[in-house]
């Protein structure tokens, strides 16, 4: 079904509920909403903006912490290297940050958001302390994160729970 919409001004609002639709757009702007099917827009130059609104917002599951793991590897004199060796989420795919606090150390030490394929595992370096006063210390751990336009945390997720180690006292793995 083909549908001519005539605009009195220069802005369309186009909400497809269940079938495929075209939107050609001669003036300076569209929106378009989709539930399920494909929509193709069209708008002539000079500039073209897409913002991704959580289309899928009906199937979004906030994610969940389900199981992790971190190494605070001990590099003697150059430092502690702290590491995701695996987080895993469950819900909706999201992006997710690990933050160590402790109110004794110069600042709180955080990974960026961590972006997997689809609920893989998340994986890898997190932070390297140099401060001699932030090492002998266990840090709270806190998990965020986000998907889509949607986001939460900072959340505990265990408290005094990674040590860092001072130069030489070796190697120290933590498990949820």
């Amino acid at each position: 079904m083909a549908v001519d919409v005539m605009l009195p001004s220069q802005t369309a609002t186009v909400l497809v509920a269940d079938q495929a639709v075209s939107v050609a757009v001669p003036v300076s702007a569209a929106s378009v909403l989709a539930a399920s099917p494909s929509v193709a827009v069209e708008v002539p130059p000079p500039a073209v903006s897409v913002v991704c609104d959580q289309l899928d917002i009906g199937g979004f599951v906030t994610p969940t912490l389900v199981d992790w793991s971190v190494l605070a590897a001990d590099l003697e004199t150059d430092g502690a290297r702290i590491s995701v060796v695996e987080l895993t989420t469950d819900g909706s795919p999201c992006r997710v940050k690990l933050t160590l606090m402790h109110d004794s150390a110069s600042k709180d030490y955080a990974t960026k958001f961590s972006s997997p394929e689809q609920l893989a595992p998340h994986v890898g370096p997190f932070t390297t302390i140099l401060a001699t006063p932030d090492r002998g210390l266990t840090y709270d751990l806190y998990w965020s994160w986000t998907s889509g336009n949607e986001s939460g945390g900072p959340e505990l997720v265990a408290a005094a729970a990674i040590y860092v180690p001072l130069a030489g006292e070796g190697d120290y793995l933590v498990e949820a």
